[in-house]
């Protein structure tokens, strides 16, 4: 979806309000995420005395595999876009800003640039997530592996024999 600001940039306090929902549904993320739902964007551009201001909530839904259990899980996010919108690089360019050189915003490609930037480091199913048992494999969130848990580190196993 492509939004033409160069009306906007031209006159004082014009604002353009936005309200969309963006098909990202066949994208994937680095190769493991996935959208699971559409995202909705809500929000304005204001020019604000010649700095025009960008002001978007983004709400989506990913398909992600938890980093301890391999499990798929389905999370909600939402997303605060805040940036100052420019038509060129300058040399104090900051990272709350975008540059918009011909005047029309690509909202898709701005929108896909905020999630991918602001996708979690590290991802649970949830907080408490137990992970597999280094032995067997067994997911310790479902079910409680019959392994024996004194596994002993082997450059510490001459320690044990001091406590016999």
């Amino acid at each position: 979806m492509l939004l033409d600001l160069k009306q906007l940039f031209e006159i004082p306090d014009e604002q353009l309000s936005v309200d969309t929902a963006l098909d990202f549904v066949h994208d994937e993320l680095f190769g493991e995420y996935s959208f699971a739902s559409p995202v909705l964007i809500n929000g304005k551009i204001i020019n604000r005395w010649g700095s025009v201001m960008c002001q978007f909530t983004a709400r989506y839904t990913l398909s992600l595999t938890c980093d301890r259990c391999l499990e798929q899980f389905q999370q909600e996010f939402t997303s605060e876009l805040e940036y100052t919108l420019t038509r060129s690089e300058e040399e104090n360019y900051s990272s709350d800003e975008y540059c918009v050189e011909d005047g029309v915003l690509d909202l898709k490609e701005f929108v896909m640039s905020h999630i991918m930037l602001n996708l979690p480091s590290k991802v649970l199913c949830k907080q408490d997530c137990k992970g597999l048992c280094t032995s067997c494999g067994a997911n310790l969130n479902k079910e409680q592996c019959s392994c024996k848990k004194t596994n002993i580190d082997p450059r510490l196993e001459i320690l044990g024999t001091l406590l016999k």
